[in-house]
């Protein structure tokens, strides 16, 4: 995912004026602190304590990854049990995990604001890393079963 926003940014770097380019990334930048919103009331009640500003940059990878594999856990369970779930390679799973957490759950947790606040381009490039995400989780599937097979 991180590669595919990598790429994403630099096309739409070429492509937009400077001023929409500036809001894209300031769209994303809010929309990336919502995991140190995550981590943070995470760690309130099991520290009784606010995190110092190096120990909530050290814990937003481990929360957005840590989620990413449960996600992807449960991914891999499904799909083994409901082959539905594979179809299309897992990109149906990656946009639904879209719309389920980023469309849904973080503006309802208040972590981010609401979708119709983000301009158009963003819910595009994060549709889209999100469906490459789906079609890693399946890749990664299939090398497991062979692996496991071998």
């Amino acid at each position: 995912m991180g590669q595919f926003h990598s790429l994403c940014t630099k096309a739409t770097g070429k492509v937009t004026s400077k001023e929409t380019f500036r809001e894209l990334q300031r769209a994303a930048a809010d929309a990336q602190e919502a995991t140190a919103k995550v981590v943070e009331r995470v760690s309130r009640p099991l520290l009784h304590r606010k995190l110092r500003y190096s120990e909530k940059q050290r814990a937003k990878p481990i929360v957005h990854y840590a989620f990413g594999s449960a996600v992807g856990a449960l991914y891999g369970a499904t799909a083994e049990y409901t082959p539905i779930v594979r179809k299309f390679a897992g990109a149906p799973f990656g946009a639904a995990v879209f719309a389920g957490a980023d469309q849904f759950a973080l503006p309802a947790l208040h972590l981010t604001k609401k979708p119709t606040e983000y301009p158009l381009a963003l819910h595009a490039t994060e549709l889209g890393s999100h469906i490459v995400y789906g079609v890693t989780l399946e890749g990664v599937r299939r090398l497991v079963r062979l692996i496991l097979r071998a």
